[in-house]
């Protein structure tokens, strides 16, 4: 498992595990894979997740009795998921001393379903645990909160990601990655290729290509359409960040003036906002979309 140095106060909160606990901080820092290395030991007959064991091959293969995971990614939490937490924190455990039930992306818990577990949380049995793990702040219920202890993870400076990178083998620096790339996200990129599609992006972008050569690298790019409008997005910001120091520059990198620089802080709002679209209107056409984005994005560099 990669170490994550920025949660060792979570590591010895954990040494005892409470029965309610809030985690939050930033998403892909490592608390979902922290929390359960340490409920996995909740169960492991040698109290160490020796990964061997009866209890362990049952939390492994995703059916031991006593652990309730839920996990969604980017579809809300509903009251279906309450219903389950209450479902099973009412039985008796099975074949441990203790329940285990873990809220991966709690800040995706709809209000309904947040009420309807309050009474859980209430009275909660005092051998059992349920741990929410949030990637926002004060995303719940004032009333969750005021029941549970609270671990919060600071978000990290790009010298202490780098410094990271570096303790784990990696020759590599986050600005070699989209900026909006977690920790996890670049170990993930870095792993599967994603660092040289990057790399050829900022490339084909900071070329002289000519705007159909530009739209014929996207048309190739092997990725879901909303990713495309991602990384449209991050090298805005990019150049933004290049003329204002924010970013590393070189003796090569355009200087724009004001005005030109307040039309690229439009453009990436423009930007912003059509992936707001994007998200809820999953039909919007594609070649239409980068064709448009990236003439506009080129009148703006010429003009």
């Amino acid at each position: 498992m990669i170490s994550y140095p920025w949660l060792e106060k979570l590591h010895t909160n954990l040494s005892k595990l409470p029965n309610l606990l809030i985690v939050e901080g930033p998403a892909g820092y490592g608390k979902f894979e922290t929390v359960y290395e340490r409920t996995i030991k909740i169960f492991c007959e040698e109290k160490t997740g020796c990964d061997t064991c009866y209890q362990c091959s049952l939390v492994k293969s995703g059916n031991h009795p006593d652990l309730l995971v839920i996990d969604q990614e980017n579809d809300l939490i509903g009251v279906d998921e309450g219903r389950k937490l209450i479902e099973f924190m009412s039985l008796t455990s099975s074949s441990s001393p203790s329940k285990v039930a873990l809220i991966n992306n709690a800040n995706l818990m709809n209000k309904p379903a947040q009420n309807s577990i309050l009474k859980i949380t209430e009275e909660i049995n005092l051998k059992n645990h349920i741990i929410f793990i949030s990637n926002r702040p004060k995303s719940l219920l004032s009333t969750i909160y005021s029941r549970c202890q609270q671990i919060n993870i600071s978000p990290l400076s790009y010298t202490q990601i780098n410094e990271w990178l570096r303790s784990l083998g990696y020759d590599e620096t986050i600005f070699n990655f989209p900026s909006y790339f977690s920790p996890k996200d670049i170990i993930n990129a870095i792993n599967n290729g994603e660092r040289d599609t990057y790399k050829n992006f900022l490339n084909t972008m900071d070329s002289n290509q000519s705007f159909a050569d530009q739209l014929g690298f996207f048309k190739e790019l092997k990725m879901p359409y909303l990713k495309k409008i991602d990384y449209l997005i991050d090298y805005v910001i990019l150049l933004i960040g290049r003329n204002t120091q924010f970013y590393s520059s070189n003796s090569t990198t355009n200087r724009y003036d004001s005005m030109k620089l307040q039309n690229l802080s439009q453009f990436a709002s423009h930007l912003i906002n059509y992936k707001g679209r994007l998200l809820s209107i999953k039909s919007l056409n594609e070649q239409i979309g980068i064709g448009y984005f990236l003439s506009k994005l080129h009148h703006i560099k010429e003009n």
